[in-house]
């Protein structure tokens, strides 16, 4: 069974809950695959971005440093034709890594494969 987390997002000036961040470790626990969303209000201001960045990636960096854990990148599995969640995780600095893409069946869709390392 794979560890789970579930980060909430919340606006700062009206503490509105406007999204999310989900995690959870792969089987042999050297990588974390994340999910997002955000509620349609809340997106193109830059919340989601400042939430990976500087909230969600650097605790985790941090996190492994410390507990010299075996964890070793991030990644998102993404729809190719999902552009906009594309380009926020190159703009959190991930990149397609397309020996890892596949086709979900429980989509029946494509799935692109990002990933950011932590070491």
């Amino acid at each position: 069974e794979s560890p789970f987390s579930w980060w909430a997002l919340f606006d700062k000036k009206s503490n509105n809950f406007i999204g999310g961040i989900g995690s959870f470790f792969d089987q042999d626990l050297s990588s974390i695959e994340i999910s997002y969303c955000l509620a349609p209000s809340a997106e193109n201001q830059g919340y989601m971005t400042e939430a990976l960045q500087e909230g969600f990636i650097s605790y985790v960096k941090k996190s492994v440093q410390e507990n010299n854990l075996s964890c070793k990148s991030i990644h998102a599995t993404i729809d190719p034709e999902n552009t906009r969640s594309i380009k926020l995780a190159t703009r959190i600095g991930m990149w397609h890594d397309t020996s890892k893409d596949y086709h979900s069946d429980s989509y029946n869709r494509p799935r692109h494969w990002y990933i950011v390392n932590l070491l």
